[in-house]
């Protein structure tokens, strides 16, 4: 797809309105990205809303990417190539792009660069949160790969008939979340936020998770509202071997779901919501580690399970463990069936090698080559 293409009529009179409309600062950190790159690069220069700066901030790759991205910066004034001089991990690269970001910055757009942006996304979200000050964070429907996602909306969402749009208590968002009675947030690429609540010179994302963008939404959650599109705003590519491996074999959102709930739930959920919503995690938990058992998984896979119910002051527990497995071959037939299935998976086993990968990249970013 060509970045040269000609500037159409709407990208003309989008400009033109630029200067009296707010700024989204779009950012794309990246590492090894140039197969999808400048598919990325297209979906925001074809933006229906004109005025925002592209910051390609490049985390030393070592294929075309940084060329993609200079010929970019060379067609449209309004992208800026970024070209570092370390090779960091995933959680820093993200940090560190947002120091380029223009002091007049009203909105931040992250996209992946394997992900793109329909033509309407800033456009829409943008509207939404111009009409109200409060509105921190703005998500919006998803294509995931082949499927819509994002969909589990909060039930007190408020429902205008007609409407495409809704906002609501960040707070609400947030405690629905933790009690899994939504999924709203998705990743970096899905979320528009305001500009001033990212805090300049500091770390906005930590590395104490690998999901560490839904660790920020929640952070922010409580203190503003929540603003939601609903259309199919954002495209999600699901094929970074490294992260999605690592991220399935020891299925690391629920591993940080438990550690965000131990985060926050205290704070934003009653004590009686609390006990409830950590009962049934770890009723999940236990089901999930049973489901694994006997499948080969590896000292590896138990270790890192054991490290984070440590960490969650609930040491493994082989009793419950137990239990979990007896409920599960209570039905032979089904038990049989997944035991099958998760045996043949390639994604099975892990090696410590993978948990050193997630150690590093919630810890000390920088040892393995990341977006």
């Amino acid at each position: 797809m060509s970045l040269l293409c000609e500037t159409t009529w709407w990208q003309k009179a989008g400009r033109v309105l630029a200067r009296t409309s707010s700024l989204v600062s779009v950012i794309t950190p990246v590492y090894n990205g140039g197969a999808f790159l400048q598919e990325c690069i297209q979906s925001v220069v074809n933006q229906t809303y004109g005025n925002f700066e592209y910051i390609i901030v490049d985390n030393m790759s070592t294929d075309e990417t940084f060329t993609i991205a200079e010929k970019a910066a060379a067609s449209d004034s309004r992208i800026k190539a970024v070209r570092c001089d370390k090779h960091v991990g995933i959680i820093e690269n993200w940090n560190r792009s947002l120091q380029p970001i223009s002091d007049d910055s009203d909105y931040i757009k992250f996209v992946h660069a394997d992900d793109w942006l329909f033509a309407e996304c800033l456009a829409r979200m943008v509207k939404l949160a111009d009409a109200n000050d409060r509105i921190g964070l703005v998500s919006a429907y998803r294509l995931e790969e082949d499927s819509v996602s994002l969909d589990h909306l909060p039930a007190e969402a408020p429902f205008v008939p007609g409407a495409d749009t809704f906002v609501m208590d960040g707070r609400q968002v947030a405690r629905a979340i933790l009690q899994e009675k939504a999924s709203v947030l998705g990743s970096p690429t899905s979320i528009l936020i305001r500009s001033r609540l990212v805090t300049h010179g500091q770390s906005f994302f930590t590395d104490e998770f690998l999901h560490a963008d839904k660790e920020a939404c929640l952070r922010l959650l409580p203190d503003c509202d929540f603003g939601f599109v609903k259309q199919v705003l954002t495209y999600t590519r699901r094929h970074n071997e490294s992260v999605t491996s690592l991220t399935n074999s020891l299925d690391t959102r629920r591993q940080e779901n438990l550690m965000l709930l131990q985060k926050y739930g205290p704070a934003l959920l009653s004590d009686a919501e609390f006990t409830r919503t950590e009962a049934r995690e770890f009723i999940d938990y236990y089901n999930f580690l049973a489901r694994r058992a006997g499948t080969g998984s590896g000292k590896a896979f138990w270790d890192s399970h054991r490290q984070v119910l440590e960490s969650a002051g609930k040491p493994f527990s082989r009793w419950r463990l137990a239990r979990a497995i007896a409920r599960r071959w209570a039905n032979p037939a089904q038990a049989l069936k997944d035991f099958t299935r998760a045996t043949s998976e390639n994604s099975g086993r892990v090696d410590s090698k993978t948990v050193d990968f997630l150690s590093a990249s919630r810890k000390a970013p920088g040892k393995y080559d990341s977006a």
